[in-house]
């Protein structure tokens, strides 16, 4: 954002600068821009905060459902989007949405507040949270479609099922069947695919998110 009197957001694209703001704000933040140049933010009305997404022509707002402030802070290829909201008792949550109709928070356990700032297309969130002696860590999160603990893009290449789990290794691979659950990744014809209800299980799909997250490294 840049401020005169008042923040207002702007996109860069190397050459130029193209700057925005919400139609009838006090203020606009852009936090985020995926490769289709769908921007995403906050905007102020009335000392209310709401999340909004552009796509250079239409500004849409979005609001995490219930809330009394919303924040996104970053969007990935797919259209999923993440960022911050307030509950009705002031605690800020992480929350993802999948930029169609579903919500999902996303908490530390055991923490005040917990924000997810970015995410890239197989679903790997990065965000910070402040945990109950009010110091502040960042986190990355892996994505866990089933929930069975063992991430979609286990082995972090940035892509999902480029290297299944086979031989009962569960570390450092890629969930073989994301669909259903099969924490030992059992697959006795080492074809990739886990044979817990085999013909259930797909291609690891990047665009699907999930509530269930590995959260691999707290950083200070």
């Amino acid at each position: 954002k840049y401020e005169t009197d008042a923040a207002r957001g702007f996109l860069y694209d190397g050459i130029s600068f193209t700057t925005f703001n919400y139609p009838g704000a006090s203020d606009t933040e852009a936090y985020g821009v995926n490769s289709s140049d769908i921007i995403v933010g906050r905007y102020w009305n009335g000392g209310t905060g709401h999340g909004f997404s552009y796509d250079g022509a239409t500004f849409t707002q979005i609001d995490y459902p219930g809330s009394t402030m919303t924040r996104l802070m970053g969007i990935n290829d797919n259209g999923v989007m993440i960022g911050e909201y307030m509950d009705t008792s002031g605690v800020k949550h992480g929350f993802i949405y999948d930029g169609v109709s579903a919500y999902t928070p996303f908490d530390i356990a055991g923490t005040q507040r917990t924000f997810v700032s970015g995410i890239n297309s197989v679903g790997t969130l990065t965000g910070g949270y402040e945990d109950n002696s009010s110091i502040w860590h960042g986190f990355v999160a892996l994505s866990d479609t089933d929930g069975d603990g063992i991430a979609d893009d286990g082995d972090n290449s940035g892509t999902a099922g480029d290297n299944p789990c086979t031989g009962g290794n569960t570390a450092n691979c890629d969930d073989n069947c994301i669909n259903t659950a099969n924490p030992d990744q059992f697959d006795p014809d080492s074809d990739g695919i886990g044979d817990e209800s085999e013909d259930n299980c797909t291609v690891p799909n990047a665009a699907l998110v999930s509530a269930q997250r590995s959260v691999k490294a707290p950083v200070r």
